[in-house]
């Protein structure tokens, strides 16, 4: 599956092709969907617009992907379970934490919680995070040094550096 978008700069696009390959991956949702279930699926694709035929061309394709290539997927609120999962990481392993439209579905007085909880994935092995939420794409390094930010299409349609 190959995602395409518009990069809108005079600066190169980064180099994707030599990207790390990742020891595992885990989600964590409080209601994750299982792209093996019918009825998972057709929720999935109630949500594309009708007239969106390249969206439904590439959520099929998604969807393909996630049977053929399982993601490890925990049920639960992060604020609870984020400290389990990353407990279970080797020591000095480095993770990826990535969350999309997410914060604004956090209740107000849970958000430092959240934060908390992502931040503290760090504690046992240098922490990298991808956010595109309020502020664009948003990725930090360890230490929460930011690293890139990017405006960005909700969708990914287009991406332009700041």
């Amino acid at each position: 599956m190959q995602l395409s978008t518009e990069w809108r700069s005079q600066e190169d696009v980064p180099d994707l092709d030599h990207l790390p390959t990742l020891a595992s991956t885990t989600g964590i949702d409080l209601n994750p969907l299982d792209p093996r279930r019918e009825g998972d699926r057709r929720w999935l694709e109630a949500l594309v617009w009708p007239e969106d035929r390249g969206k439904a061309r590439q959520l099929q394709d998604a969807l393909g992907l996630a049977v053929r290539t399982p993601v490890d997927t925990c049920t639960g609120d992060a604020i609870q379970l984020a400290p389990r999962w990353s407990a279970r990481l080797p020591a000095g392993q480095p993770r990826i934490v990535f969350h999309c439209a997410t914060r604004m579905h956090v209740p107000v007085d849970q958000l430092g919680h959240f934060d908390g909880a992502i931040s503290n994935i760090g504690n046992d092995g240098p922490v990298y995070h991808i956010e595109i939420e309020g502020d664009g794409l948003v990725i930090a390094g360890p230490d929460a040094t930011i690293l890139r930010t990017y405006d960005v299409d909700g969708h990914l349609a287009w991406v332009r550096p700041r």
